[in-house]
């Protein structure tokens, strides 16, 4: 059974996307259909569409810890569930490479069929009322609980313009983390090289410009190497969790393109960050 107001939360989170994302409209969406668990390997079969858009496993998250992915495809994703895992709901959370997530509620374990009803027993004999007891004094109201922590999500548009000067990494993007907790990070964008080839280098960091190479120390790091007048799509996505708040991540690039001019270019793109734990 999905839950109908976490689906309609990411589905609105989602189409906040649409309008800048012109570039990739041949880029798969994620739907999920289905969830099947195999009790006897403690498996559990999600079915649907768009799990592997580049060919990278997909992520499960069961209460906040991913699973083991056994194996995937396109259109299905077999995980591992906890040992010991008892019966009840739990709300799961599947992400592809390209940041695409969608919440399932799964339920483990099931109930046994009523049994039948057992005949009457005899009405027992009726006992002599006592006698009405003073009314006790009203209690004082208690104090009121704690709010639920709620959801947050952060969307910003990454500005078209140079993503380097002289070899010098630059900040397109940032977003916002209001809370502690677990959120989907996820952004894409279109760059193009002009008359050189270029490395390009991109991360989602909490320093701005915190790029150094492939292997960087941003939370979130991507390569590429392009061809001169190339067109092409930078895709970055994974999880991040927040030990305090509120707390900054920038999405910095660096192009190297050794003694060249660099005219390595961004014409837009998105980044956004959803709250799921």
């Amino acid at each position: 059974m999905k839950t109908p107001f976490l689906r309609m939360v990411v589905h609105a989170a989602l189409s906040l996307l649409t309008p800048y994302l012109a570039f990739g409209a041949g880029i798969p969406i994620l739907t999920l259909n289905s969830a099947t668990i195999n009790y006897s390997n403690n498996q559990v079969t999600f079915s649907g569409s768009g799990f592997e858009p580049l060919k990278k496993a997909p992520t499960i998250l069961f209460t906040g810890t991913p699973l083991m992915v056994v194996s995937y495809s396109d259109t299905q994703v077999v995980a591992s569930l906890p040992a010991n895992t008892k019966a009840g709901n739990f709300t799961v959370i599947v992400a592809n490479s390209l940041g695409e997530f969608l919440p399932y509620e799964l339920t483990y374990g099931a109930t046994g069929p009523q049994g039948s009803v057992g005949p009457q027993g005899p009405t027992g004999p009726q006992g002599i009322p006592g006698p009405a007891g003073p009314a006790g004094p009203t209690g004082s109201e208690g104090p009121q609980g704690p709010s639920g922590a709620s959801a947050s999500s952060a969307f910003y548009e990454i500005t078209p313009g140079m993503i380097a000067t002289n070899n010098v990494p630059a900040v397109l993007t940032e977003v916002n983390l209001t809370k502690t907790g677990t959120y989907v990070i996820a952004a894409q964008q279109q760059l193009g090289t002009g008359s050189h080839s270029a490395q390009v280098y991109c991360t989602i960091s909490k320093t701005p410009g915190d790029v150094i190479n492939s292997a960087g120390p941003g939370l979130l790091p991507t390569f590429q190497d392009e061809a001169a007048n190339t067109s092409f799509n930078l895709t970055m996505s994974g999880f991040y969790t927040a030990q305090t708040a509120p707390v900054t991540l920038y999405l910095s690039c660096f192009a190297n393109e050794g003694t060249n001019l660099v005219d390595v270019s961004s014409s837009g793109g998105t980044m956004t960050a959803f709250q799921v734990q």
